[in-house]
């Protein structure tokens, strides 16, 4: 299953790990029920503004 797909259906729950790893970056992490998790990194909603 693809994670954004299970996060819309609620089916794994997203945090914010660390914000500003770099310049506009922000690092998230995604957790599902079985323990399962998986990190990326992403642009920060401040980029986008840029």
């Amino acid at each position: 299953m693809e994670i954004g797909t299970a996060l819309e259906r609620g089916e794994a729950l997203a945090f914010l790990s660390q914000s500003n790893v770099h310049a506009d970056v922000d690092r998230v992490v995604a957790v599902f029920p079985d323990g399962r998790a998986y990190a990326w990194t992403q642009l920060s909603p401040a980029a986008k503004d840029k």
